[in-house]
């Protein structure tokens, strides 16, 4: 998935980002985490609920300089 400024590496699973990766920046950082599958529920414009599969970011806190297994 490349984003302006930043590009992210990890795994897809059904078109979404799913599991371990990592966001490197333009800047010579990377950010170290994982994308977890939540279910939500979403209301259609017919005022029904549907569940929906939204991709969740969670990741440490720190930024790594590039290339670095920290």
């Amino acid at each position: 998935m490349v984003l302006p400024n930043h590009v992210y590496l990890g795994t897809f699973y059904d078109g979404l980002p799913d599991g371990p990766g990592r966001y490197v920046f333009d800047f010579g950082v990377e950010q170290h985490g994982e994308y977890v599958i939540k279910a939500i529920k979403k209301q259609t414009a017919t005022f029904e609920e549907e569940i929906v599969e939204v991709p969740v970011w969670r990741c440490e806190p720190d930024l790594h300089t590039i290339g670095s297994s920290e």
